[in-house]
């Protein structure tokens, strides 16, 4: 288990270096001079000298392989630069609104998964039936409605029409049902299609029939024999859903006006905040890194197969 979490760790870091490259060359790509923007905003009169002047105190005038070498070895420091907007440490603003993003992006996930599993496996032994059909109709519905459309229907239905929940802002428990069930709906939609395939292709496997000819339970065939083997796979995608709803969460929290990462972004990108821009991207980034890294070393240890095909990788 140890050699195949080595070289999943080792396989990781050029994708990290991709996505450094990556959020480096956005601060470069957008428009703009940086140094002016920022004695603009710091209410001076930029002239020639003060703009080159500050372009030598942000390291600008130096090449941009240089500049990138220089921002990658403060970046895996824990230094991601300063705010131009706020003047504050960039890694001590995504950190701020970390929690936010979480606290909207964990309650997604518990919804997703606590409803996909009896749903899927619901429609999986009711094949061809009507709530085969509903099930399958819903979860198409899910996945193809684009987020801020659903984010607005529920604020019209339930915020407007029938007021039951706030539509805007951090205001408790029932200020995060709306952003939340918005959140965990696309997941449902998705982990429910797959937990139904899933099951699906384990009942037609022999130990299932033998089980079934024995006169086991339908009931405990399904939840004893066949979910916990068509689970191994939907694992996975949990796993890059949750990425996905930490990082993923831009739409939902502007239109909720939620104070998390996915605003934070919003607001860099309307102030031309390039670092935060940049740091974000790569904080972003290194989470659902991260994320994958965990989901694979939880597949290795439900899976025998996958710790005896890492341990042979490397075997002629």
């Amino acid at each position: 288990m140890s050699a195949l979490l080595l070289r999943r760790l080792w396989s990781l870091v050029p994708v990290w270096v991709g996505i450094s490259v990556l959020a480096f060359a956005l601060g470069h790509l957008a428009p703009g001079d940086p140094a002016l923007l920022l004695l603009q905003a710091a209410g001076e009169e930029p002239t020639p000298q003060t703009v080159q002047a500050m372009r030598r105190e942000l390291g600008l005038d130096q090449p941009a392989p240089v500049q990138y070498v220089l921002w990658l070895a403060r970046a895996v420091q824990g230094n991601l630069g300063v705010s131009y907007r706020s003047r504050r440490s960039v890694l001590h603003e995504l950190l701020g609104r970390l929690p936010a993003t979480l606290a909207l992006a964990l309650p997604a996930f518990l919804i997703a998964i606590a409803l996909a599993v009896p749903l899927g496996v619901l429609s999986a032994a009711s094949p061809r039936t009507w709530i085969d059909h509903a099930t399958r109709v819903l979860a198409l519905a899910g996945i193809t409605l684009p987020s801020f459309l659903l984010a607005y229907l529920l604020v019209l239905a339930f915020g407007v029409q029938w007021r039951l929940f706030p539509v805007a802002g951090r205001e408790g428990f029932q200020s995060m049902v709306l952003p939340a069930v918005t959140l965990a709906l696309p997941s449902l939609a998705g982990l429910t299609r797959l937990v139904r395939a899933g099951v699906l292709e384990v009942l037609g496997e022999e130990y299932v029939r033998t089980a079934r000819a024995k006169g086991v339970p339908e009931r405990r065939v399904l939840y004893r024999h066949a979910l916990p083997n068509a689970l191994i796979p939907a694992l996975t995608a949990a796993g890059i859903r949750f990425g996905h709803l930490v990082t993923g969460a831009v739409i939902v929290e502007t239109v909720f006006s939620w104070p998390g990462l996915g605003r934070l972004v919003v607001e860099a990108i309307q102030s031309r905040d390039y670092p935060v821009i940049q740091g974000s991207v790569l904080f972003s980034g290194t989470l659902f890194v991260f994320t994958n890294l965990v989901v694979d070393v939880m597949y290795g240890l439900l899976d025998p197969r996958v710790r005896v095909e890492g341990a042979g990788l490397g075997n002629p």
